[in-house]
């Protein structure tokens, strides 16, 4: 099981800010859970860290952010203060792709004056395909099959929104690796000491 499936059957797909941030409350009763994700696979332990702090062989270190990437492992003993989900990150490539019927809403996007979000309902559609096909050849026609899909799209917004992914942040002390490369595992964490 992947650490991203264990957190959304968890807590839930919806969660968003401050109540996706899981700390030691959170996370403890799930350690055995947590243990057999395939990113934990490889590492010792988890300690649950109290604060973002920790004394790791008589050495202090503080708590570093990194996003989970797919092939990323933890190696070692782990030190973790805490799991969270990103925001909803969107692909400008698939920004303007029907979701449905030849339709969608994008997602917000902001001015970058005023700061003021809008949204875009995009429908396509081919006039050729609805005269060769439809044998439809007014404007008229035309004009209510688009204004049929506006009103669907309009009265079901969320069947025609754009979706975005959401990557998880882990916050803690930590050795990580990448499958894919042959690189020694990469310490997550600065020490505070000399």
């Amino acid at each position: 099981m992947k650490l991203k499936e264990l957190l959304t059957n968890t807590f839930g797909e919806n969660v968003s800010y401050p109540n996706d941030q899981f700390l030691k409350k959170d996370l403890e009763p799930l350690k055995e859970e947590l243990l057999k994700c395939d990113e934990f696979s490889e590492c010792g332990e988890i300690e649950f860290m109290d604060m973002p702090t920790q004394e790791i062989d008589e050495k202090a270190y503080y708590s570093q952010t990194m996003k989970l990437g797919d092939n990323t492992k933890f190696d070692g003993k782990v030190f973790l203060y805490n799991l969270s989900f990103t925001p909803e990150m969107f692909d400008p490539n698939l920004s303007y792709t029907p979701v449905k019927n030849g339709a969608l809403i994008t997602p917000a996007l902001y001015d970058p004056m005023t700061f003021e979000p809008t949204k875009k309902i995009v429908l396509t559609f081919s006039p050729e395909m609805v005269q060769d096909i439809l044998n439809i050849d007014t404007e008229q026609e035309q004009r209510q099959i688009l204004h049929k899909l506006l009103d669907d799209v309009l009265d079901n917004p969320e069947e025609y929104r754009v979706k975005g992914e959401r990557g998880i942040l882990v916050r803690g002390v930590f050795k990580t690796k990448n499958e894919d490369q042959k690189e020694p595992p990469y310490l997550i964490g600065t020490s505070m000491g000399k």
